[in-house]
């Protein structure tokens, strides 16, 4: 087994397709039109992911602020677009200084290893390519794998993943149905991240046939957890796929020749430390920003969040240039934001227009001045430790590596301090906390009906599976055509479609099922915009 991974394998173009069980399954013809088609692998893979019916619904998800009425606060979808541009600059800023290295022409501090074991993979790369095409290419492999990361997310953002969890644990009896543990573990820590690879590689476009039919190079990067059920029970984390995507994930990193520790448990691919840390920078400035928007923060707790980091910078030494320089920027441009948000004070009339554009300029500035930091800062972290990475053995994110650098306290001070903030007094919004509570009570709703519905289809035919030949259940067929149960489905199936159509739902949707459901189980028809709609003729959003 090779001790490093390599740039020719992780760039892999192929895509999986699964009705083509050979050697040469990766190996598709190409139709008259692709001739014409001057866009990459990975721009296609990008144009699939932005023209799904997955991601399209992300419009409609709650990003941390569930069912807002305000236009300006993030939902899914923005928060996966503005992913998809910081990831894009974090690789970019990454390949550049990868070739500055191979070509001997940074002036960065690094060991003569990492030099030798950087300059040995891009010479081996530069036989098929070019600097500027790898740069392009590991750009969209990244802006793909972001635009994807949310895809298979719950309504009500991770209160409904919560939400599905709780349930589950809450049920056991169903989950003793199941005969294998892996199963059991699926639905007991059931993950946005497993049903979001699921998405695109079983649901979307081609069912059961691929998928979006991603390249198994995005679908590598994408894949923040590569390991199942099985792995994250035993080390209380998360998980990357559902037992129904096992031949899917075993094939791609065949192809990808990612690394392998165990059963089921690969290494990551070195381009998702890139877009994990893409998320991470959103998702702590962003939130910030949203407060302000809804009024929950104010210029002054801006300001006092923004002295704290001015302070520990001032206070963190560092011996490497390039950090006392990064350092000493950071900490000036600190006090020109400081001063601009103590000039807005605690009194801000919202009221005012004026006065509101003017805070949210002053944010706007903020947010992008803190993403350049923090691009700058992981783009070195990325290459500070590239052994590591390249070798499977990199613990922890860029943003808070296992093994601390100079360059890692800096972003990790900034984006910490900002968590920290957005958990003190954003996240116990009391708005926020009850919404969340509805979102469990509607996801019970849902679960509780469509479970109920199989044990009695499945008690129809004395416990046995596959079901019935002849499906009819008025609960059961609420669920779309693409995703319905059918006569061939085992019971650990059946419960993963009813997972894929409710974690798939959009929030307002969730909600107006939940709703219906409880009028059919009463016996009450379903009334739509005035009209009656038999259960079985419902079409919804799902894809």
């Amino acid at each position: 087994m090779p001790q490093s991974m390599s740039w020719h394998d992780l760039l892999n173009t192929d895509r999986y397709h699964p009705e083509l069980e050979t050697p040469d399954a990766n190996k598709h013809t190409i139709s008259p039109t692709d001739r014409f088609d001057l866009r990459s692998p990975f721009e296609k893979d990008c144009d699939r992911i932005i023209f799904s019916d997955a991601f399209r619904r992300l419009g409609r998800k709650t990003q941390v602020h569930p069912v807002s009425k305000n236009d300006h606060v993030h939902t899914r979808l923005t928060h996966s677009q503005e992913v998809a541009a910081v990831g894009r600059s974090l690789a970019n800023r990454v390949f550049v200084t990868l070739d500055a290295i191979s070509r001997n022409t940074d002036n960065l501090n690094l060991s003569k290893k990492t030099r030798e074991h950087i300059a040995k993979d891009f010479h081996h790369l530069s036989r098929m390519q070019s600097p500027l095409a790898t740069r392009i290419d590991a750009q969209n492999i990244v802006q793909a794998a972001c635009l994807a990361h949310d895809i298979g997310n719950t309504p009500f953002g991770h209160a409904g993943e919560n939400a599905i969890q709780h349930w589950a644990m809450d049920n056991y009896h169903f989950l003793q149905k199941l005969n294998h543990e892996q199963h059991i573990n699926d639905l007991l820590h059931f993950d946005g991240n497993a049903k979001g690879f699921r998405q695109v590689t079983q649901i979307e476009k081609h069912r059961n046939q691929g998928g979006l039919r991603l390249t198994n190079a995005t679908l590598g990067a994408m894949m923040k957890y590569p390991w199942s059920s099985m792995n994250a029970k035993a080390n209380n984390s998360k998980f990357g796929f559902f037992a129904t995507e096992n031949p899917v994930i075993t094939n791609v990193a065949k192809q990808l020749k990612l690394l392998q520790s165990d059963d089921l448990h690969f290494a990551r691919h070195p381009l998702s430390f890139l877009m994990e840390a893409a998320d991470d920078i959103c998702y702590a400035v962003i939130d910030i920003e949203d407060a302000i928007e809804l009024e929950i923060l104010n210029a002054e707790d801006i300001e006092h969040v923004l002295v704290e980091i001015s302070v520990e910078l001032k206070n963190f030494s560092t011996k490497s240039e390039h950090s006392y320089a990064l350092r000493s920027e950071i900490i000036n441009n600190l006090d020109e934001m400081i001063t601009s948000f103590k000039s807005h004070g605690n009194k801000v009339n919202y009221n005012n227009k004026s006065n509101q554009t003017s805070l949210r300029n002053c944010m706007m500035n903020c947010r992008c001045r803190i993403m350049d930091w923090v691009i700058a800062d992981i783009s070195l972290q990325f290459v500070n430790h590239y052994n590591l990475i390249m070798s499977g053995n990199f613990k922890g994110d860029l943003i808070a590596p296992t093994i601390d650098s100079e360059e890692s306290a800096i972003t990790k001070i900034i984006i910490h301090r900002l968590k920290a903030l957005a958990i003190e007094k954003v996240f116990i919004q009391p708005r926020k906390v009850e919404l969340e509570i509805g979102c469990y009570s509607t996801i019970k709703t849902l679960l509780d009906s469509f479970f109920q519905s199989i044990e009695q289809v499945s008690s129809t035919n004395h416990g046995e599976y596959p079901f019935i030949d002849e499906i009819q259940h008025p609960i059961l067929n609420l669920i779309s055509p693409q995703a319905n149960i059918t006569p061939n489905d085992t019971i650990y199936n059946a419960y993963i479609k009813v997972l894929d159509f409710v974690s798939g739902m959009t929030d307002d949707y969730a909600t107006q099922l939940a709703s219906r459901t409880k009028l059919l189980l009463n016996g009450t028809p379903i009334i739509c915009g005035g009209q009656f709609r038999p259960p079985h003729n419902h079409t919804s959003t799902m894809s």
